[in-house]
This record gives C-alpha cells, structure tokens and sequence, in this order.
C-alpha cells in the first residue's frame, strides 16, 4: 500500500495543463481579433501568476507560454494584412490619439477619463470598482485565488487605459474590456459587506444618482456639453436622410458620402434604398471604406457630401469646402441643416450637406491628412 501510495505521486504530471493552455490561447487569440486589445489578456495571466506565490511555478513551465504563442499565431493574419496595406490600423489610432496629444506627462486627461468612467458606470459604482482595485491586489483569507484571477484581468486594462491618459486624451469605451470582470469583483465585494448599514444607504443614494444622471442625458441633452453629447446622438438621422434625398432630386445620378465614415455610415442605414454610400479621406482618418470603393470609379460623377460641424471650428469649415472644391469641379454649399430635439431650442446638431459635380479623383492616402 506504502509503495503503491510513493508510486502515484512519481506520476507525470496531467495533460491538462498543456489542453488548458491551448484553449486559453486560442480564445485569447479569438478576442483580439475582435478587439486587439484581447491580447492584454496574455499580460493579465502573466500578472496573476506573478502576484499568487503558490501559482509562480507555472512561469517555469512552457504551458503559459504555449497559450501566448497560439494566442499571437491566430493573430498573425491581422498582422500580416496590416502590414501590406501600409499599416491602416496604427494609421487609425495614431488619429484618434493626436487629437488630444501632449508630447507630455499630465494629468489633465486623467481627470477626464476618470470622470468618463463616473457617468459610464454611474459615481458610486466606479467607486466601489476602484475599492476593488485596492482591496483585491493581495492575498488573504478573503482575497482568494479565484477572486485574484478576475483582479488580474481587469487591472490590466484599466490600469493601460489609465497610462495612455497620462499623455493623451482617451475615449470613454477604452477601458471597457476591464469591467467584464470587474464588475464582478464590484458584485462579489457588495455581497460580502451588504451587512452594513452604512453601505447599505450608500448603495441606495448611489442608485438614485444613476438614475438622476441617466434621466437628464436623456430628457435634458443641454447640448453642445459632452456630457450629453452622445445622447443626442440616437436623434436626428432621418430628418437628415430626407434632406439628402431632397438635395439629391435635382442631381440626377449621383453618390452620397461623408467627410468622415461615421456621416457615410448613417446615410446608409437611414436613407430608404439603403445606398452604397461612401467617405471622402479630406482630412479624415483612415478606415475600412478605404478598401471598399476605388475613387477612380467615380471620376466625372456629381455628389452630395455631408459633413458634421458640431466639432468643427470656422477655419475648419472653410478647409473642408477649399478640399472639396479641389476634388470636384464645382461646389455649392446648402444652407446649414440644424437638427432639433425636442422639447429643446437649441440645435443638437449642425450639418452642412454640399451639391458637388465633376468629381476629379484623388489619392486617399496623400489627401486624408490634408492637402
């Protein structure tokens, strides 16, 4: 009985380390093909095994690593597609970063994302989360291993997103993929200290809060501050379409496109043939209708081109009516369109559509940053 007992525990070890590691890799490598920033994951195990003392063993053992090599293998493709279409996707997010760039240190973004991250969870809930943060990072009789693998996954993104705010201004959706487990952790921790009155009333006010905020985003868009802005974003789009296929009516055959994909994508969806619509890179960042129309084919067709001026500033406007006229052989601009929502006076948004002829051609990949 003695031997048999010496003799099991000379065992090799299990497979299943090495099937675990597969699968994680695999749906790892899965996630950052829908959104790159899946690979984190890679870097959230590596910190789990790192801070769980008990656990530092497996960074001596290949299956770790195994996993992170069959997470970037099935991202090799979208590498590899980046690479020979003159990396479109840096191109991308090295625009969406420069608006805000600083070339240095501050926390002036900081306040701005973690104020984002208040009206995105709600006050009282980004707060308890951060409480999380601190509460969860060491080992205890409380803290457990699984209750330090769900804090591995979402420091990780939360605390890059919080990085990148050190230097540039990021959008409030950045640090999404941290709440996936971290409002896990949120629900896990009010459980366990739900016996308390104090947080008890906390939670309540907080909830009422939530819903105070919720209703003046959606009943009071005090419109052009950010902090509704997106609201009105549901509102407007078909008033929209119908000018445009007023403006159209006189053209005879012509295409619809924007300045930027989001005007080209919105017409497609709102106008009722649902057109191939398309988007002009005057100044507007690289995107996915690049691959999707050759400009050449439309050389000698007249448009009606929409541009959104809530973010636009007057020497802007004049750039986008001077880079319009140097593609097309004749230009004119419609009265602004001002869309309201009511109750409100105030215009949610302001629109100017233009009627052009003659399309010339241009080559995208010089014109998008400007002419």
């Amino acid at each position: 009985m003695s031997s048999g007992w010496r003799s099991n525990r000379r065992r090799p070890e299990p497979t299943a380390p090495a099937s675990a590691s597969g699968i994680a890799g695999i749906l790892a490598g899965l996630t950052a093909l829908a959104k790159l920033n899946g690979l984190l994951i890679l870097v959230s195990v590596l910190v789990y095994l790192g801070i769980r003392p008990e656990m530092r063993g497996w960074l001596r053992k290949p299956w770790p690593y195994v996993g992170a090599l069959l997470a970037i293998a099935i991202t090799l493709p979208f590498f590899h597609w980046n690479h020979v279409h003159g990396n479109i996707f840096l191109e991308h997010a090295n625009a969406m970063k420069s608006r805000g760039h600083t070339g240095a240190f501050t926390p002036r973004w900081v306040g701005e994302f973690l104020g984002s991250q208040a009206i995105v969870l709600s006050p009282g809930v980004l707060i308890v989360y951060l409480v999380t943060l601190r509460v969860y990072r060491r080992t205890s009789a409380f803290v457990t291993d699984g209750r330090q693998f769900l804090w591995a996954l979402t420091i990780t993104p939360f605390a890059v997103t919080l990085l990148v705010a050190l230097r540039t201004r990021v959008e409030a959706n950045w640090a999404a993929a941290a709440y996936i487990t971290g409002l896990i952790l949120v629900a896990d921790w009010l459980v366990n200290h739900w016996r308390a009155q104090k947080l008890r009333s906390a939670v309540v006010a907080s909830v009422a809060l939530a819903l105070i905020i919720s209703g003046m985003a959606i009943f009071y868009p005090a419109y052009p501050k950010p902090l509704w802005k997106r609201t009105n974003d549901l509102y407007g789009w078909k008033e929209l379409a119908r000018q445009v296929q007023r403006e159209e009516s006189g053209m005879g055959q012509c295409f619809v496109g924007g300045l930027n994909y989001r005007m080209a994508s919105e017409l497609a969806f709102y106008l009722p043939a649902h057109p191939t619509t398309y988007c002009l890179f005057l100044r507007s960042r690289y995107n996915e209708y690049m691959f999707w129309d050759d400009p050449d084919a439309r050389i000698g067709q007249n448009a009606v081109i929409v541009n959104d001026l809530a973010d636009e500033k007057a020497d802007e406007k004049a750039q986008a009516l001077a880079a319009l006229r140097a593609v097309f052989g004749r230009v004119d601009a419609a009265p602004e369109l001002k869309l309201y929502r009511a109750p409100y006076r105030a215009p949610m948004r302001v629109i100017q559509i233009y009627r052009c002829y003659g399309f010339k051609g241009y080559n995208p990949a010089v014109w998008h940053n400007g002419y």
